[in-house]
């Protein structure tokens, strides 16, 4: 397991409801249980059993717009296919729109990210399970993801959340609540074109329980690159879209459209 995974996990974030639709739908004040955890190892013991059965909903998350959706399962489909042929790559799931909830005394208090990956789990159990619910429990699984990608989309209200630093926001928020889990990488890219972001690719990694800006260079033609210690992986900016890169192989991931691609022309060939 990558060192930078291996981040302690201190739940000590306040849970509070907003009163609007926001992307970490906390729905009654609280403490969130303290605990710490070595990520993908150890048993999320903090969480106590409810004295009382707890509803927890599966209702999905909002519908995403076209663009936003393509976006996300673009690289889903290229982080599922490379990590599966990596060593352990049966222990390792990548999710996509999960209610992650992280406190089983609280319904309502869970967080959506757009792609998360997990390491430590039984990917296997997971994408069986993806297909009947769209829930994740950390207490069940006893891990939280590793890495967390968010992407701007435009009719949602949380623009104040997007645009905002997450080197200065409070543990009510979806990033401080990623931060309290202890998510060792967070990113966010807009493929709006509208400026959400001030820069369409972003990452933070987690040191001493606050989010510190990753290293965003340019090229001459504008396109932007990040390197991700906890994949592996540069995170490359390009043609107003996300593409990912493996520094080891020199290669870049196929995305959704690739793979589509080779198949109908697997298909047309007769192979």
């Amino acid at each position: 397991m990558p060192e930078a995974v291996r981040a302690s996990w201190g739940m000590g974030s306040r849970a509070l409801w907003r009163g609007r639709p926001s992307r970490a739908n906390v729905c009654e004040q609280g403490t969130i249980v303290g605990a710490v955890i070595e990520i993908a190892q150890l048993a999320a013991t903090a969480f106590d059993r409810p004295e009382e059965e707890v509803y927890y909903p599966e209702e999905g998350p909002f519908p995403p717009d076209g663009q936003h959706w393509h976006a996300c399962i673009d690289v889903v489909s290229q982080l599922r296919g490379w990590l599966r042929r990596k060593p352990g790559g049966n222990r390792t799931w990548v999710g996509t729109a999960q209610q992650i909830h992280y406190n089983r005394r609280g319904s309502c208090r869970f967080v959506i990210p757009d792609v998360a990956v997990f390491f430590g789990v039984d990917a296997a159990e997971l994408e069986q399970r993806d297909h009947h619910r769209d829930y994740y429990r950390v207490w069940e699984t006893r891990v939280a993801p590793a890495w967390v990608l968010e992407v701007a989309q435009v009719h949602f209200d949380y623009y104040d959340q997007m645009r905002s630093n997450p080197e200065s926001l409070d543990g009510d928020s979806d990033i401080g609540i990623y931060a309290a889990l202890g998510v060792a990488e967070f990113w966010r890219t807009d493929p709006t074109g509208r400026g959400i972001l001030t820069t369409p690719l972003q990452g933070y990694r987690l040191a001493d329980g606050k989010w510190h800006p990753a290293h965003i260079s340019a090229d001459a033609g504008g396109a932007l690159r990040g390197h991700s210690d906890v994949l592996g992986l540069d995170l490359c900016w390009r043609d107003g879209k996300l593409s990912l890169f493996d520094p080891a192989t020199d290669t870049w991931l196929p995305t959704y459209d690739d793979l589509l691609n080779a198949h109908l022309d697997a298909g047309t060939r007769g192979d």
